[in-house]
């Protein structure tokens, strides 16, 4: 997998660190109470140009639900003005020394992490009344001068209906015993605002 300029943090010394998530956007597959969950998983990549001495490696995932209070006339008068709760949050640790650790710069230092998500977790949005959010952040940990690498990365989760939902369905009977029909449908569930074509047929 390619990385893009938004995979690169910051260039410490042109130190580098990178996320890279085999799937970057996470697919939830049903309702909350159906949804058997997912994983969310990925690498994540220090590039040292030298020999350096580090303390930590570790990396966030954070997901966050931020509601906006209005005013009593129900405006939003500003976004500063929040209620906000965690929803998700966990913490990999790679490397975690109290004496630094030398670590070589003959290759790149590469940290596979993996997360089951359940499917009770709520699906990304951003409105002007509230956001739920996840992100990835990772720090690195370093002796002497610019003592941290970082490195953050949006994660976007959606949410889509079961594969079922999305097949055919036909459903057939007979009216007064004057005559059978039967109707079609390509698949039971549309979006809103969306032309359901159906298919029918009379027969005598």
């Amino acid at each position: 997998m390619s990385l893009g300029s938004n995979d690169i943090l910051s260039r410490t010394s042109r130190n580098k660190l990178y996320i890279k998530l085999v799937e970057p956007t996470i697919i939830l597959h049903g309702s909350p109470e159906d949804s058997l969950g997912c994983f969310l998983r990925g690498e994540l990549i220090l590039n040292l140009t030298k020999p350096t001495k580090i303390k930590k490696i570790e990396l966030t995932f954070l997901g966050k639900i931020r509601l906006f209070i209005p005013r009593a006339d129900g405006e939003i008068a500003s976004s500063n003005n929040f209620e906000e709760r965690e929803v998700i949050s966990h913490t990999w640790t790679f490397l975690n020394n109290l004496s630094s650790s030398n670590i070589d710069n003959d290759r790149i230092h590469t940290y596979p992490f993996e997360l089951f998500l359940p499917g009770t977790l709520p699906e990304s949005i951003n409105t002007n009344v509230g956001r739920i959010t996840y992100k990835l952040s990772a720090r690195v940990l370093k002796s002497g001068v610019f003592t941290k690498i970082r490195k953050s990365q949006h994660v976007n989760i959606l949410r889509t209906i079961l594969d079922e939902w999305n097949q055919g369905k036909v459903v057939s009977n007979e009216w007064k015993n004057v005559c059978k029909y039967e109707v079609s449908f390509l698949k039971k569930a549309f979006p809103i605002g969306d032309c359901i074509n159906i298919e029918m047929k009379l027969i005598p």
